[in-house]
């Protein structure tokens, strides 16, 4: 099944790098429907649109438009970080095993690894966002083996505050909106500010038993309180940890004292590379800097 799914992959990858023509050619009607509404619509309407697509990995997923527009039209998410992440979960996720998805979003995530890891595996979904929780709870409604969780994970089980972005800028969402203050999207996009429940992975391991052999992060700046809260488990147990890191540009102090603590316990961080081996990183912030982009996915393992 992996080498399907690796090469199911490698025609989105293939299909997210064509020009806008050939894209179009590809799905015409469906590229016209996505492409029109995000530009037109959208922008009048500020109002996501409910739409199905099939992943890749021929799972039936669940979509609120134009957020996610790319697994609408490929099947997958496009991005070169995460057409890597990816590869690297087709790779190494073991079925029987335990996933854990800290900021699932709509679910893309949780759905590949509880295809990976089978019936007899367990995901754990978490996402705090009232609206992507709803679409991840369509997602997730025939998936037996992903538990879901309505809440923030932090090192404190408090109330926290929570920023809430329209559609277009769900994958956005956080508890920390420094690094977006000066980006010129937010005075036309402005969140609903509210108030979330979090949790604590050392206390939801303990309690529930989950022994996650991978945990995938991408919090928009909570990575520090994630990690802080889960350092029990990962000074006892072997696990690999991939961890979204954000640019400089984008204020990232949480990520840098995740590494950090990361470091303290044992783990060395790990570049996806294309060729789909990882590669080990001296300076994880210098290899940011290296790729001039917004954000990588890093693999943190002993």
């Amino acid at each position: 099944m992996m080498q399907s799914l690796g090469d199911k992959l490698v025609k989105v990858e293939k299909l997210a790098k064509r020009s806008k023509l050939r894209r179009l050619l590809h799905h015409p009607v469906k590229y016209v429907f996505a492409v029109g509404y995000r530009t037109i619509l959208y922008p009048l309407m500020k109002k996501g649109m409910s739409v199905k697509a099939t992943t890749f990995f021929e799972t039936k997923m669940h979509l609120l438009l134009p957020a996610a527009t790319d697994i609408y039209l490929t099947g997958g998410k496009s991005d070169p970080s995460e057409i890597r992440l990816a590869k690297f979960m087709i790779q190494h996720v073991k079925e029987a095993t335990c996933f854990f998805d800290v900021g699932a979003h709509f679910g893309y995530y949780s759905l590949l690894a509880a295809k990976l890891l089978g019936e007899s595996g367990v995901v754990c979904s978490f996402e705090p966002s009232t609206k992507n929780f709803d679409v991840l709870q369509q997602n997730a409604a025939d998936q037996k083996n992903i538990h879901l969780y309505n809440a923030a994970v932090s090192d404190t089980t408090d109330e926290l505050l929570f920023y809430e972005f329209p559609a277009l800028y769900s994958e956005f969402n956080t508890a920390g909106i420094e690094q977006f203050e000066e980006a010129a999207w937010l005075t036309k996009y402005q969140p609903e500010i509210k108030k979330v429940s979090s949790i604590v992975l050392d206390q939801l391991v303990e309690e529930k038993g989950y022994k996650p052999s991978m945990i995938k992060i991408d919090v928009e700046g909570g990575e520090y309180n994630v990690i802080k809260g889960l350092v029990n488990y990962l000074t006892a147990n072997e696990c690999v940890v991939i961890m979204e890191y954000l640019s400089e540009a984008r204020k990232n102090e949480a990520h840098k004292k995740a590494v950090a603590l990361l470091t303290e316990m044992g783990f060395s961080a790990f570049a996806i590379t294309d060729e789909e081996t990882v590669k080990k990183l001296d300076n994880v912030e210098a290899y940011i800097a290296s790729l001039q982009t917004q954000s990588e996915n890093i693999v943190f393992k002993k």
